[in-house]
């Protein structure tokens, strides 16, 4: 056997144990309906949930529906051109718009616009295809940034600003021309799953110049960078790593282009006069790379940084870090079964032999469940979730005060009410219901006495004491809620429907 199959199989057999281990205790604490006392930030609210049991049925979420729609809770907005900003800026609602402007979260950021578009896309297909186009539209504009890639003008390790800008202008989708983190892989990952998704999920082919040109571009541009080795800055645009949480969203949106090639054929389209084709040779390379690359990081989020990116985090490398919940939400949307299960050397193979990889999903459900326990066990805090060990940005400024009292977000909750509802769904074990409640309540708990959802709550540097950040209402973290609520009427509607059975079978003498 030689030393790199020996490296790799060690890997292996060593990411199996940690999951197996996590799972086992996952299921153990799971089986009482909640953690911890769920803490309300809003006192109507509290009183609306019933106290321990919370909002666990139909008929109280119906109720709370009504009542985050008459306080404008979960209002998402658009400007004619289809961009959001990452704060929502509520009409009748001054300290919104304040909030937008004053934290320059005016801007639109492709990551949580690509959210957005999920959440709107359970109620207007309309609205999910306009801000969708927003992204793709400015992509299409500034495609010359991928170019640049393809034709090695200029090579991963220059300039951020060099990068496809994932922030920018969301009425003009213009760029900015303030420095910024731009290699954020999983942000452009997200922009791609959402446009094969839609197209998967309709049977549809693509149908413009926008979305065909991402679609041939993006699968270039990671090759040409490596993505499965790319530093790039994560879901939080701070330190430059391989991150674990990046290459599985890259994963994601690679397995959704092709299951859309293999039922359409290859994309081929001209950009500039230039013949650009993907197709399923492309596609299985890039899956085979990143999902081996993956496989090793996994279950921590980077062992491989810049380790002179020393601003927000010295360490060498990452445990914990609730940018993963991306991924496990995501990959909820997925009702085709695809499980890469096999590791490293073997996974090329596989992928080559199997040619409509059937079998393939990125997670099992005993992996998401471990990786779910471990956010939970190592980053969890009773106002929210902690981004990582040691995280020192408050929102609008770095912290040195804040050790071991880390800004806690609020979005982390309510998707990982997703991604237990998903699991209970495909397990139907009730212990991964319970956690979706639980995690359901700390969502709504998060809502502050103004109705307004935070992007996260913060140690005030005068009192000492947990209040809401500036940064509200934050646009990602009201699609997780509008998210969380759709997914726990799934699984409380299945519940019913499992009841109902039951009963029918005993009124016909069944067991």
């Amino acid at each position: 056997m030689n030393n790199r199959l020996k490296t790799s199989l060690l890997l292996g057999l060593s990411f199996i144990t940690i999951f197996s281990a996590a799972a086992a205790a996952s299921s153990s604490s799971s089986s009482s309906s909640s953690f911890a006392q769920v803490s309300y930030h809003n006192p109507h609210l509290e009183k609306l949930s019933g106290g321990a049991s919370g909002f666990s049925t139909l008929e109280k979420i119906e109720k709370l529906e009504k009542t985050l729609k008459q306080e404008g809770t979960l209002t998402l907005k658009r400007f004619q051109s289809g961009g959001g900003s990452a704060v929502t800026v509520l009409p009748g609602k001054e300290s919104t718009y304040e909030s937008a402007v004053g934290g320059l979260l005016i801007m639109q950021w492709d990551r949580d616009n690509a959210i957005q578009c999920l959440a709107e896309r359970l109620q207007s297909q309309d609205c999910f295809n306009q801000g969708l186009q927003s992204s793709l539209k400015h992509h299409f504009i500034y495609r010359k940034r991928f170019l640049d890639y393809i034709d090695k003008k200029v090579s991963p390790g220059d300039s951020q600003m060099n990068r496809p800008h994932i922030r920018y202008n969301p009425v003009s989708l213009e760029e900015l021309r303030e420095p910024w983190g731009h290699a954020q892989n999983d942000a452009l990952s997200l922009i791609g799953f959402d446009l094969f998704y839609d197209a998967n999920e309709n049977k549809r082919k693509l149908r413009d110049a926008f979305e065909l040109s991402y679609a041939v571009l993006l699968p270039h541009y990671f090759k040409a960078i490596g993505v499965e080795n790319d530093l790039d800055t994560g879901a939080w645009e701070d330190k430059r790593a391989v991150h674990a949480s990046s290459l599985a969203l890259v994963l994601l949106y690679l397995r959704e282009s092709y299951e859309y090639v293999t039922r359409f054929g290859a994309i081929k389209y001209k950009i500039d006069g230039r013949s650009f084709v993907v197709d399923e040779a492309l596609l299985r390379e890039l899956i085979g790379k990143v999902s081996q690359s993956l496989y090793q990081i996994l279950p921590d989020e980077y062992a491989v940084c810049d380790q002179s990116d020393t601003r927000s985090d010295t360490s060498k490398n990452r445990k914990y870090d609730s940018a993963l919940v991306n991924a496990l939400f995501v990959q909820t949307l997925c009702p085709r079964p695809y499980l890469i299960g096999l590791r490293d050397e073997k996974v090329s193979s596989a992928v080559k032999q199997d040619k409509e990889m059937k079998h393939l999903r990125i997670f099992t459900a005993a992996e998401v469940a471990a990786l779910a326990s471990r956010l939970e066990s190592n980053l969890m805090g009773a106002n929210g979730f902690a981004r990582y060990p040691g995280d020192i940005w408050d929102g609008r400024e770095d912290r040195k005060d804040i050790k071991g009292k880390e800004a806690q977000w609020c979005h982390v909750s309510p998707l990982l009410a997703c991604v237990y509802g998903d699991l209970y769904r495909r397990t139907g074990d009730k212990a991964y219901f319970d956690r979706q409640v639980f995690h359901f309540n700390r969502g709504i708990a998060h809502i502050d006495s103004d109705f307004l959802l935070p992007e996260a709550y913060i140690v005030d540097k005068q009192s000492g004491k947990w209040v809401a950040d500036a940064n509200k209402p934050l646009a990602w973290g009201q699609s997780a809620l509008l998210l969380s609520i759709d997914s726990l009427k799934q699984s409380l509607s299945l519940s019913k429907d499992k009841a109902k059975n039951k009963e029918d079978k005993q009124a016909h003498g069944g067991g």
